[in-house]
């Protein structure tokens, strides 16, 4: 055993001050309650490099990231009352976004050992004190910084990639930029989802959710608007909201 030692010491010598330090683990996540998206364009899972063509025009698209925030979280049992979170309850929703690019897997929030009948609620979007929080206070990488408005406020819904026609043969993959943004001030929906489940010590609770973002986008065409903002302050796109907010709610399929 001594020799390993010295064989140790000799190694930490040698290399001197090019030895790096490990950082200790990080805390691990007790939110048992986990959100999972899964993005696709039709029948396929969407990543950067996949490309894809819209019906209608024909227009080829390929995403850099579907990006959705999230800010409220309750659970009720079967006879409607509110059983978490409770009021002082110390494990308060996190705001939280979840992504095409970043992740779709979003712990929410914890609730303890035993089996529960009822129904989740959680929000795409956020509130009113939630959306006026300043974009300043996140830590720099904090997911809430993508979600930021240039304004002040947050996005609910960030859809960003690049386009090309069919026809455009300068590239071999979409190019163009385009980005759609839906501000939380503009939307904000409540949704639901009704179960029933057992928490059990060290598993989670999946909440799986599919969005098919090609019935996101019905009814756009970047080769036609590359840059839409739905934002009560933006007269030209605000009038978009009803049909978005149809397409969401087609989109948004939770898995029962």
């Amino acid at each position: 055993m001594k020799n390993v030692w010295f064989a140790a010491l000799a190694a930490l010598v040698l290399v001197g001050c090019e030895a790096t330090f490990v950082d200790p683990p990080a805390p691990m996540e007790e939110r048992n309650i986990v959100l999972r998206h899964f993005f696709y364009f039709k029948n396929k899972l969407i990543d950067t490099n996949q490309v894809f063509a819209l019906d209608l025009s024909g227009t080829q698209i390929r995403f850099k990231n579907v990006e959705i925030g999230m800010g409220f979280y309750h659970f009720e049992n079967h006879l409607g009352d509110t059983v978490f979170p409770v009021k002082g309850d110390s494990s308060d929703f996190v705001l939280t976004t979840t992504s095409s690019l970043f992740g779709g897997y979003t712990p929410i929030y914890k609730i303890p050992t035993g089996t529960y009948s009822g129904r989740h609620f959680w929000r795409i979007g956020l509130d009113s004190a939630q959306n006026a929080i300043p974009t300043n206070s996140w830590s720099p990488e904090s997911a809430m910084n993508r979600l930021a408005r240039p304004n002040g406020g947050y996005n609910a819904v960030v859809i960003e990639g690049w386009w090309k026609l069919p026809t455009d043969t300068t590239s071999d993959k979409p190019y163009k930029p385009f980005k759609y943004t839906i501000s939380s001030e503009a939307l904000n929906e409540l949704v639901d989802y009704q179960s029933q489940f057992t928490v059990r010590k060290g598993r989670d609770v999946n909440i799986n959710v599919l969005v098919k973002v090609n019935l996101l986008l019905e009814g756009a065409d970047p080769a036609v608007v590359d840059a839409v903002d739905v934002d009560p302050s933006n007269p030209l796109f605000f009038p978009l909201l009803p049909s978005f907010r149809l397409n969401l709610l087609k989109a948004y399929q939770i898995q029962l």
